[in-house]
């Protein structure tokens, strides 16, 4: 498996568009951390999408669901 990690969204889009219009290497998962601070992005990334094997992520669902695991701020 391939992945390219990215950061924001000028070193993302230019790759999305690349894959997405131009069907340029489908095999890598381009992948963008600041999204993978998000619940749907990490489902997301746990399905293979065109060419590319998802991502091996392991972390159980309770553990980054938003809204299951919020802090207390009760005393």
């Amino acid at each position: 498996m391939q992945s390219f990690f990215t950061n924001g969204d000028n070193d993302t889009f230019p790759l999305w568009y690349a894959q997405e219009a131009e069907g340029m290497r489908t095999d890598i998962r381009v992948c963008n951390l600041m999204l993978l601070n998000t619940d749907w992005y990490i489902n997301q990334m746990k399905y293979k999408t065109y060419g590319s094997d998802p991502l091996p992520i392991t972390l159980p669902v309770k553990k980054y669901y938003d809204g299951i695991k919020q802090p207390d701020f009760h005393c």
